[in-house]
C-alpha cells in the first residue's frame, strides 16, 4: 500500500496538472473571446463602412445620375448632350461597381437576398444593354439579343439581380472579345404552378477566355457553396457572385467554349408569370404596322436575323439587303415594277456608303416609291440629327434598340405618312417615349 506521503504527493501533482489545464482552458477562452470580439468589431466596422459607402457616395451618385438624365431630357439636340450622356454613363458604371462591392460583403455573410416583384423582362434586358452600349462601342463590339414573341414578358422575380447577372457576364465576355459581336437569346419552359424557367445563352463569336479563368469557373461551380467569395480573386469574384445569385434564383450557370466558335456563358433562372398575362410588349394603338413593306439594309448577319424575325412576328413584309449595292438593286426593281416600299431601315455603319449617303441617294432617286426612312446608329454623333433632317430621314434610333421603341417609331412614321400635311420633327427614342400614353 502506498503510504500517506506518496498519496499526498500524487494528489498535489494532480492538482497542479489540473491547475495547468484550467489555466490553459481559461487562456483559450480568453483567446476565443478576443477572436469573437475582433470578428464582432470587424462586422461592426464593415457595417459602418457599408453604411458610409451607401450614404456618403452612393446617394450623391444617384443625385448626379438623376440630374444628368434630367438635363438630357431638357437638351434634345444640344451639343452638350454628349457631355451629359458621358456623366450619366460614368455615374451608372460607378454605381454598378459600388453595388457589386456591397454585394461581395453580403455574400461573405450569407446575407444576399432575392426580392420578388412584378417587372417586364424585355425592359429589364434593354436597360442592361443600354448601360453596356458605350463599353461595347469603344471596342467595336456589336451587342444584340433576341426574345421570341411568345416569351412571357410580365413576370415576377428580381429585376435588379437579373440585370446584375447579365451585366457582369456580358462585361466579362467583352473583356475577351475584339472587333466582333456578342449576341444572346432566351429560351423558356413553362413549369408547374405558373413557374417559368428562363434560359439565357450569351454568345461571343470570337472570345479567347484564358485557361486560368476557365479553371476558376470550374472551381466556382464545384466549390462556390463552401469557398469564401473573395478567395476567387479578380475575374472570379464577379463570376462567383453571379453564380450565387443564379443559385438563389433557383437556376444554374455553365460555360461552353466550342473549338473555333467563341464562348457561351449560359444560365437559367426560375420566375413566376404574373396573374394577368395580357402581354404588353408593344404599345398598341388604333393603327397597326401589319402588312407594311420594310426594306432592311444591314451588313451584320445577326442583326439581320433579329430584325427580320421581329418584323415577321409583327406581321410586316420585310425585305433583306446585306449591303448597299443589294439595297439599290431591290429599289431599282421595285421602281420598274411600280411597287411601293413603305419604309427603309438604314444602318449607319455599312462600309463604302454609310447610312446618310444611301439615304441621300434614296431621297434623290427613289422618293416616289419609298414612304420614309429610319436610320439606326451604333453611337450618336454631334450633327447627326441635322443631317437626318436635311436628307429626309425622319427617324433616328441608337443601338441597342428596345423593341417597343422600334415598333412605335415605325408606327409614328406610318401615321405621319397618312397625315402628310403634318410637320414632323425627327423621331428619336426620347420623343417616342414622351408621346406614349401614360400607363394606369
Amino acid at each position: 500500500m502506498k503510504n500517506i506521503e506518496q498519496l499526498e504527493k500524487e494528489l498535489k501533482e494532480e492538482k497542479a496538472a489540473n491547475q495547468i489545464l484550467n489555466n490553459q482552458l481559461q487562456q483559450s477562452n480568453e483567446e476565443l473571446q478576443l477572436i469573437k470580439d475582433t470578428i464582432s468589431n470587424i462586422n461592426y466596422m464593415r457595417g459602418e463602412f457599408v453604411y458610409s459607402i451607401n450614404n456618403s457616395i452612393r446617394t450623391p451618385l444617384f443625385g448626379m445620375v438623376g440630374l444628368a438624365e434630367y438635363l438630357l431630357n431638357l437638351e434634345k439636340v444640344s451639343a452638350q448632350r454628349d457631355y451629359f450622356k458621358r456623366i450619366k454613363s460614368s455615374g451608372e458604371f460607378i454605381l454598378t461597381t459600388i453595388d457589386d462591392m456591397l454585394d461581395f460583403f453580403k455574400a461573405e455573410t450569407d446575407s444576399l437576398e432575392i426580392t420578388n416583384i412584378d417587372f417586364k423582362l424585355r425592359t429589364c434586358i434593354d436597360e442592361t444593354l443600354n448601360k453596356l452600349a458605350a463599353i461595347g462601342f469603344e471596342k467595336n463590339i456589336n451587342l444584340s439579343y433576341n426574345v421570341t414573341a411568345d416569351t412571357p414578358d410580365n413576370i415576377i422575380g428580381d429585376p435588379y439581380r437579373l440585370r446584375q447577372i447579365i451585366y457582369n457576364l456580358l462585361r466579362d465576355l467583352i473583356k475577351y472579345t475584339e472587333d466582333i459581336e456578342i449576341f444572346f437569346d432566351i429560351d423558356f419552359q413553362i413549369l408547374q404552378n405558373n413557374t417559368v424557367q428562363l434560359d439565357f445563352h450569351l454568345k461571343s463569336t470570337d472570345s479567347n477566355i484564358p485557361e486560368e479563368v476557365l479553371e476558376i469557373i470550374t472551381e466556382i461551380r464545384e466549390n462556390s457553396e463552401s469557398t469564401p467569395i473573395f478567395d476567387f480573386k479578380e475575374y472570379g469574384i464577379n463570376l462567383a457572385l453571379s453564380e450565387q445569385l443564379i443559385r438563389l434564383m433557383k437556376g444554374k450557370f455553365w460555360i461552353e467554349q466550342p473549338e473555333n466558335k467563341g464562348a457561351y456563358f449560359s444560365f437559367s433562372i426560375r420566375v413566376k408569370r404574373q396573374g394577368n398575362q395580357a402581354e404588353s410588349t408593344l404599345i398598341s394603338t388604333e393603327s397597326s404596322i401589319k402588312g407594311t413593306t420594310i426594306l432592311i439594309v444591314e451588313d451584320n448577319a445577326t442583326n439581320r436575323y433579329i430584325l427580320e424575325n421581329i418584323l415577321i412576328q409583327w406581321k410586316t413584309q420585310p425585305i433583306i439587303a446585306e449591303n448597299n449595292e443589294k439595297a439599290i438593286q431591290i429599289l431599282k426593281k421595285a421602281k420598274l415594277e411600280s411597287r411601293n416600299i413603305d419604309l427603309v431601315i438604314l444602318n449607319n455603319n455599312i462600309p463604302n456608303m454609310d447610312g446618310f449617303e444611301l439615304g441621300k441617294l434614296i431621297a434623290d432617286e427613289f422618293n416616289d416609291i419609298v414612304g420614309d426612312m429610319m436610320l439606326i446608329a451604333s453611337n450618336g454623333k454631334r450633327g447627326d440629327a441635322t443631317r437626318c433632317q436635311e436628307i429626309g430621314i425622319h427617324a433616328y434610333l441608337l443601338k441597342p434598340i428596345q423593341q417597343s421603341d422600334l415598333y412605335n417609331g415605325i408606327l409614328t412614321l406610318l401615321q405621319k405618312n397618312e397625315n402628310s400635311n403634318d410637320h414632323v420633327h425627327l423621331i428619336t427614342r426620347h420623343s417616342i417615349r414622351e408621346n406614349l400614353p401614360e400607363s394606369d
